[in-house]
């Protein structure tokens, strides 16, 4: 998106459930006035589907995550670097959403993707963010005390939550973003993850695959969300393909190498597993059993002794 200069949209409403066509138009509009360019297409589309908003609906249609164009096109810019995967882009979505929130210190969603940055350095070990994990969490609680019908920072609290170990306040903050934004993908998305590390991955992949069917160009990590949903399910050729997709998007992503290694493992695979680990290790060598057990929030120890056993199996020292 740009911030300056004009735009046109075209928007088509489809029935999902017969797909029939029920209305189009075109809008044009200035992009340094994005908000108010988005407030009359969803007023128009309101109208064209004779739809009567309730108060508390009209007021979350409305709410704007801040009043800045500026702002919010960093903040686009910094999502779009976060989803490539890379540490050079990592740095980069830092920086653009620092400097969304130096402009406007109220962007709560800022401070929730802000958040994710910070727990995907300490997850992935990257030098600098040995305390990541308890940064991650202070942005997100900062985003949810700064606006609490953010969907956004409350669904990244309710992620870093998970990985505290704290899974009820997790799960609460993940219901509380999806009664706030019953369409959101995204939140969709995280709440199915978050399951799958409660216990329930066959309702965990249902949220994935509702999430699939909002946006039909999901970033790549959820092909990573539903394989470790199929991998517990031991759906093991699917999971493969999952994490395997996950890989070609994003070569340097380790957590995918190390559930390729599980699925491997369980499949009687050695030699494809060892080959996962050794790719983990051409990129962070200092991955071990220890670290990597510093990092699995998965409710049931079973569950985590048996990740850990097969990591071991495929040749990761114990640190």
């Amino acid at each position: 998106m740009s911030v300056d200069g004009t735009s046109n949209v075209n928007v088509q409403l489809i029935d999902a459930a017969s797909g029939d066509h029920l209305w189009a138009a075109r809008y044009d509009g200035d992009m340094a006035d994005i908000f108010q360019f988005q407030d009359n297409i969803r007023e128009q589309i309101v109208s064209a589907l004779q739809v009567s908003l309730t108060p508390a609906d009209k007021t979350l249609a409305e709410r704007k995550p801040t009043d800045s164009v500026e702002a919010y096109d960093l903040f686009l810019r910094g999502r779009a670097s976060y989803y490539r995967y890379t540490r050079e882009h990592l740095f980069d979505a830092i920086k653009c959403f620092e400097e969304a929130i130096k402009i406007d210190p109220n962007f709560a969603d800022a401070y929730g993707y802000l958040s994710y940055c910070y727990f995907q350095g300490f997850n992935q070990m990257l030098p600098g963010f040995d305390d990541g994990l308890y940064r991650a969490n202070e942005l997100a609680e900062r985003g949810v005390a700064l606006d609490g019908t953010s969907a956004i920072a409350l669904t990244r609290l309710g992620w870093i939550q998970s990985y505290l170990r704290r899974y009820d306040q997790a799960i609460a903050n993940l219901e509380k973003a999806l009664a706030l934004a019953p369409n959101n993908a995204e939140v969709y998305a995280t709440f199915g993850n978050v399951l799958n590390y409660w216990g329930n991955p066959r309702r965990g992949l249902e949220m994935l695959e509702k999430a699939r069917g909002i946006d039909t160009v999901p970033p790549p990590n959820w092909d990573f969300h539903m394989g470790r949903s199929q991998l517990l399910l031991r759906q093991y050729d699917e999971a493969l393909t999952r994490f395997n997709r996950m890989v070609e998007h994003a070569p340097t992503f380790t957590p995918a190498y190390t559930h390729l290694a599980f699925a491997y493992i369980e499949m009687n695979r050695t030699a494809d597993a060892r080959n996962a680990i050794k790719t983990v290790l051409e990129i962070s060598p200092q991955f071990t059993i220890k670290e990597v057990a510093k990092r699995l929030p998965y409710r049931n120890d079973e569950v985590s002794n048996r990740f850990l056993d097969s990591l071991r199996k495929a040749g990761l020292c114990e640190g």
